[in-house]
């Protein structure tokens, strides 16, 4: 005898059924990354699995891939090899190279990561690929802005601003120049060249994208426990068509949540042990494809969960990143403040008040005092290598 149907979504699909063949292949398709035992060593730590505190970075790691498997469609081999458990640029995303640069954050091998430090992990990994893919993580001191983002995805665009140096002729020998009422031809000169800059700037803005975008954002709706009025944005935030899920859970314990049934959550739980090929032949072989299937999808209550957590969405083009903005400030009708911060320029205000340096730091979780830490640090230091 069947059970109730459940109202499904998965990474921004909609589905009649969690028992519907199409929501068991979205299911089956989307790449499960677990603990593995018996990789490369992690030296000098002596560490060969990540069983017990890598369950962030594998539910990353999923999500990462779904967004990668989404803006290279066709390629899944590549990103299988790319998230392999071997050290190197070979596999960008593998765990040794996010335990690496995790110690940028002031994390070491064996420490359990929050959401916010393994977006960024992802981002300063990202920069490596070459595959016009950017990454765009926000924090509470620097919310999601579009002009900031337009700018970054049309910075290789030229647009050379068209400025008319010409300045009307007058009889200047008598003329006692005023700033406001009779300014100076150079005066006259400079205001029309920033006009002009400013155009083509505008223009730039507006130009079609040759990359595309990943958006992480890290939040933290609630103190001990997810508040009960972001639950519907939350959910409603899953049905975006640029929904690529989240990373959350409870404390300790990350998962890589892809959608929802009802008032459930649907994840994918990497707590499962098992061998690690490497990158050695036996990593595109069918006993591994397997072992990246998750057959039995975890539901979780939506209020169950732990409040810190990161989004993920993935805009292909402009006028898919302008489609969630839109969806994005829709989400303000239902809740005070919203899920999260969308700005139109960083001159606006956020609308939510953040913790300053003087605020109580207790207030704030670990992942949050140590990004924040890290991002007031001196960057001189940033240069790194993968090896």
């Amino acid at each position: 005898m069947e059970g109730p149907r459940m109202e499904a979504v998965l990474v921004g699909k909609g589905y009649s059924s969690i028992s519907s063949c199409e929501w068991q292949e979205e299911v089956s398709e989307t790449l499960w990354f677990t603990y593995r035992c018996g990789f490369a060593e992690m030296v000098p730590y002596g560490l060969t699995d990540d069983a017990g505190w890598g369950c962030m970075l594998r539910s990353s790691q999923m999500l990462m891939a779904k967004a990668l498997c989404r803006h290279l469609s066709g390629r899944r081999n590549d990103v299988i090899r790319w998230f392999a458990d071997a050290p190197g640029e070979e596999a960008v995303f593998s765990v040794h190279n996010m335990v690496r640069v995790g110690q940028r954050y002031d994390m070491l091998p064996g420490e359990w990561y929050g959401p916010g430090i393994a977006a960024h992990v992802l981002r300063d990994l990202a920069e490596l690929l070459d595959e016009k893919l950017r990454i765009v993580v926000t924090s509470a001191e620097r919310p999601l802005c579009e002009e900031d983002v337009l700018d970054d995805l049309t910075r290789n665009v030229r647009c050379e601003p068209e400025i008319d140096e010409e300045v009307p002729a007058r009889d200047d020998s008598s003329v006692d120049y005023d700033p406001l009422l009779r300014p100076p031809p150079e005066q006259i000169k400079a205001k029309k060249r920033k006009i002009a800059v400013e155009a083509a700037r505008k223009k730039r803005l507006a130009a079609p994208w040759t990359e595309s975008v990943l958006i992480l954002v890290p939040i933290r709706l609630g103190l001990n426990r997810l508040e009960a009025k972001f639950v519907e944005p939350l959910l409603r935030c899953l049905r975006f068509p640029q929904s690529i899920g989240f990373v959350g859970g409870r404390p300790r314990q990350a998962l890589y949540f892809v959608g929802a049934a009802n008032a459930d959550l649907v994840g994918l739980d990497p707590h499962v042990v098992q061998p690690s090929p490497g990158l050695g032949p036996g990593l595109l072989s069918e006993k591994h494809l397997d072992s990246l299937v998750c057959r039995s999808p975890r539901f979780v209550p939506a209020h169950a969960i732990d409040p810190s957590l990161a989004l993920g969405f993935y805009c292909r083009t402009r006028e898919d990143f302008l489609r969630f903005l839109q969806l994005a400030a829709d989400l303000k009708s239902y809740s005070d403040p919203p899920l999260f911060d969308v700005l139109k320029t960083y001159g606006d205000p956020p609308p939510n008040v953040v913790l300053d340096d003087d605020d109580d730091e207790d207030a704030l979780n670990d992942d949050d005092r140590r990004r924040r830490r890290r991002l007031t640090e001196d960057d001189e230091d940033d240069d790194y290598v993968v090896v």
